[in-house]
């Protein structure tokens, strides 16, 4: 049996006159059918309670404040990859791929430490 409540209808309204001795086509029972048909209501979304105001400018602030947060982890992060950069130029040897690979990791990783303590403290303030 199909899963539209409409054709479900229009088929049983067929089924019936049917039954009553009218013999009807699928098509003719549409317009015939839409007459008794009643459509279901779809049940109501439940509301959200809307924010007063002192609500939504300390959810736009916490926003706010987050953004900031965020912008200054990038720049933090960007200045340190970029004084690794410098190091990592100026210190690894260019013929020894090897010894440079190794020194290339300790500045990285150097650096990455240096930002994540950076960053904690940012967020530990």
């Amino acid at each position: 049996m199909s899963s539209n409540p409409w054709i479900q209808h229009v088929k049983q309204y067929v089924k019936s006159e049917k039954e009553k001795g009218n013999n009807i086509s699928y098509a003719c029972a549409i317009t015939e059918a839409s007459k008794t048909y009643k459509k279901k209501e779809k049940p109501k979304k439940e509301e959200k309670p809307k924010l007063t105001k002192k609500q939504a400018i300390e959810r736009s602030n916490a926003r706010d404040k987050q953004r900031a947060l965020d912008e200054k982890i990038k720049k933090i992060v960007a200045e340190n990859n970029k004084e690794a950069q410098k190091e990592i130029m100026k210190r690894v040897p260019k013929k020894n791929v090897k010894a440079g690979a190794k020194l290339t990791k300790e500045i990285k990783d150097k650096y990455f430490e240096k930002s994540r303590r950076e960053i904690n403290a940012l967020t530990n303030a």
